[in-house]
């Protein structure tokens, strides 16, 4: 392709001569993206999976049927419109990130389903230009992607047990998010798409913020709609009985907390930014309220205590930190005035006994709770398995199933090595934040991701946030857009506005 650019001194001079060789640069694409022909073979393979897509539903149900023509005629949508398969996995993949797996694909969540089937129809038939190369954060993910499957299934093979789908369901989690980040990034061309696909997630959240209220003021059905749609173990315990706190369309409080988490820091990052153009103030105010509340609501503190020291790291990388903990005081106060009930009673129950009497202890309950069950059964588990790990099953001297940390998650999983390289994708994903915040559109997601990494070291000793749903969705979502465009290692290429008009991206 011809330069786009030449050298002049200190100056970057974007020459007309550039605009005559490349005339897709004369006009930017609409709202759905650049139009792509339809490649014949690409064409025969989709129509022939669909007739046997078609088949089998036709076997089942009517509504099954239909729902398979609606997906084929989405699918060849998103081979001639590549973005609008950008749009669909950042509004889609966060909220249904936590259903429960075998509906409508046998074995995967919906999420999980949309997430494959858009990646191929993105990825696979991507023209060489399309596709940005790889950096150290897509193979420093790619490869602790890789691990988290092969480690396991190898620990299985080498006990002689079987490889099973549901063995490593788990397992391939860090594959459908890679995926995710890979095929958002390819397929958003320019800013305008990046803000499109921003505001579609964050708008997505008012509804599971609904969702959450419903479920927590136990509002009609919502409790036995959202336990029959996520198979949440977590309603039906003798916990929830007695002291309910809202999970969304997800299967625990932590995963919705999570999920907010990002929410509500993207919605900060852009207040914080005077020249963002994603959403109105108004409209930000809208979904950073419905987004707190379901967060109050979910009364998960590790949550709100991460929101709180991000926020002010966002305030201080925008010189603005006395006004956002100005406004974060106000926030407090009229959130603690609206459900400081649901808080005080939780706060109440953490130095509460079973048998009512008060407990000496200083410590949280929950976090005494995990603290016995890593020294009693987790750390003596892992003994002489901390170079390799165990597998993606429990130790048999492992009696709780739940490891309430992603370290001792990973180390179970794929020992030391899995653990240094989970760290070291981390710290390359905000490297690569803090190299793009010179562009002042990218800056408030930039940030975001860097306070996210931040904040998360922490929130993840007390649960495995990154091994399953509601947070790592939405995040990687952000980190795909925040990257896409942006040529790694290089100067990046010229971007049209909406006007038409050539801009000139940030120097990397």
């Amino acid at each position: 392709m011809t330069a786009l650019h030449e050298r002049v001194g200190d100056e970057e001079v974007w020459t007309q001569q550039a605009l005559a060789s490349e005339p897709a640069l004369r006009q930017p694409p609409g709202i759905l993206g650049p139009r792509y022909d339809l490649d014949k073979t690409t064409v025969a393979v989709v129509g022939f999976v669909s007739m046997v897509a078609l088949g089998i539903a036709s076997t089942v149900s009517l509504v099954g049927s239909l729902l398979v023509i609606i997906g084929v005629v989405l699918a060849f949508g998103v081979l001639r419109y590549p973005t609008t398969g950008a749009y669909a996995l950042a509004l889609g993949v966060p909220v249904l990130s936590g259903l429960k797996r075998g509906v409508p694909v046998p074995g995967l969540r919906p999420s999980e389903a949309l997430v494959v089937v858009v990646a191929m129809l993105v990825l696979i038939p991507a023209r060489q230009r399309d596709v940005q190369r790889w950096a150290a954060i897509d193979w420093l993910g790619f490869t602790y992607a890789s691990a988290s499957v092969v480690i396991p299934i190898a620990h299985l093979i080498a006990r002689g047990q079987d490889v099973t789908l549901g063995a490593i369901s788990s397992m391939l989690l860090p594959l459908q998010f890679f995926l995710l980040y890979r095929t958002i990034r390819t397929a958003l061309p320019n800013s305008a798409h990046r803000r499109m696909a921003l505001r579609l997630m964050l708008f997505a959240s008012i509804g599971v913020a609904f969702l959450a209220a419903l479920q927590q003021f136990d509002i009609g059905p919502t409790r036995d709609i959202i336990k029959s749609i996520t198979s949440a173990e977590a309603l039906d315990s003798y916990g929830y009985s007695v002291y309910a706190r809202a999970t969304g369309p997800f299967q625990h409080w932590h995963p919705l907390a999570g999920y907010l988490t990002v929410i509500i820091l993207v919605g900060i990052a852009l207040l914080l930014d005077d020249e963002q153009r994603v959403m109105s103030r108004r409209g930000l105010f809208v979904v950073l309220a419905a987004a707190g509340s379901a967060l109050m609501l979910s009364v998960t503190f590790v949550s709100m205590i991460g929101v709180m020291i991000g926020a002010a790291l966002l305030g201080l990388w925008a010189g603005k930190l006395r006004r956002a903990l100005f406004w974060s005081g106000i926030v407090t106060v009229i959130a603690l005035t609206l459900f400081g009930s649901f808080v005080f009673t939780r706060i109440h129950n953490q130095y509460v006994g079973e048998t009512g009497a008060r407990r000496e202890s200083l410590v949280p309950q929950t976090i005494e709770n995990r603290i016995n069950v890593w020294s009693d059964q987790y750390i003596p588990g892992l003994s002489g398995r901390w170079a390799a790990g165990w597998g993606p099953d429990l130790p048999p001297d492992v009696a709780w199933e739940h490891t309430e940390s992603v370290y001792i998650t990973l180390l179970l999983r794929g020992g030391l090595p899995l653990l240094f390289l989970f760290g070291a994708s981390m710290i390359a994903v905000s490297r690569a934040a803090r190299g793009v915040d010179m562009d002042r559109e990218r800056r408030p997601l930039a940030r975001t991701v860097v306070a996210l990494v931040a904040v998360l070291w922490l929130m993840q000793l007390l649960y495995p946030y990154f091994t399953s749903s509601g947070l790592p969705q939405p995040f990687w979502v952000l980190v795909a857009i925040t990257f896409a465009g942006w040529q790694n290692g290089a100067r990046p290429q010229p971007e049209l506005s909406e006007g038409g008009q050539l801009r000139k991206a940030a120097l990397q």
